[in-house]
Parts: C-alpha cells; structure tokens; sequence
C-alpha cells in the first residue's frame, strides 16, 4: 500500500499546526519516524494486518487533552478552537488517512503533559516503488 504524498505532507503539517496551538506559552514540538513490527496479538488489537509498518509520532508539550476531548478529537467538525480558527477536520483526515492506507492512529494526550499522534502505516517492500524526488531541507 502507498499514501499518496500530498495527503501525506498535509497530515503532517496539520498535525504540527495543532501541536503549535496547544502550545500557547512555547514548548517543544517532537516529529519522529520508525520503523514497527506489528505482531499478530497486537495486529487484532488495532485491527490491522501482522507486518512491517512506519510509524510517524508527533509530539508537543502543550496543554494536553482531557478525556471527554480525546474522546470526541477525531471526530469530524470536532474543534476546541475558536470561530474561524479551526475546522476539526485534522485529526479526522489523519485518521480517514490511516485507515484508507491500512494503518492505524493512535492518540495519547494529559492534561498539563501534552499530545502524541502516531500514525501507523503500511511499510513499502523494498523496491517497490521509489520516489524520484528531490529530498527538500527544511530549516
């Protein structure tokens, strides 16, 4: 399975948005990647295929959710901002995202700590498919 770029780039950029938001006094903002191995009792648990999978995490240090928000966060529509500053469609994307690659989303927020978002995917063979883009340096 392959998740299409720009859907990919806008996932991530929308997840790091909501880091940054539920930062308002700073904080740190954390994006890492790895490689997961998904083994059969846990494949059940979150309803995937047992295999080789990416797992992208970003992570804040801001203001954290509370249960009753967590609950409801991928929802669609579903926002805590303001009018006009949010159209709860982030986490909801991400998650449709997920799910439409054959991943999983996994969502772990406390109140004063801060927010994690993982998106499980599928991983590529090698020599599937490769990208004949150029890398971009981001600074």
């Amino acid at each position: 399975c392959f998740v299409d770029r720009s859907q990919l780039e806008n996932v991530i950029l929308n997840l790091v948005v909501n880091a940054r938001d539920a930062m308002p006094e700073g904080g740190a903002v954390t994006i890492e990647t790895r490689n997961r191995r998904v083994a059969d009792d846990e494949a059940r648990a979150l309803h995937l295929a047992p295999g080789d999978y990416v797992e992208l995490s970003v992570t804040d240090t801001g203001i954290g959710m509370p249960e009753d928000v967590r609950a409801r966060a991928l929802d669609p529509f579903f926002t805590t901002k303001e009018v006009g500053k949010g159209s709860g469609l982030g986490l909801a994307m991400a998650h449709g995202m997920a799910r439409q690659s054959g991943g999983h989303l996994e969502l772990h927020s406390e109140v004063g700590v801060g927010t994690r978002v993982r998106l499980v995917l599928p991983r590529a063979e090698d020599g599937a498919r490769k990208s004949s883009a150029p890398l971009v340096e981001v600074s």
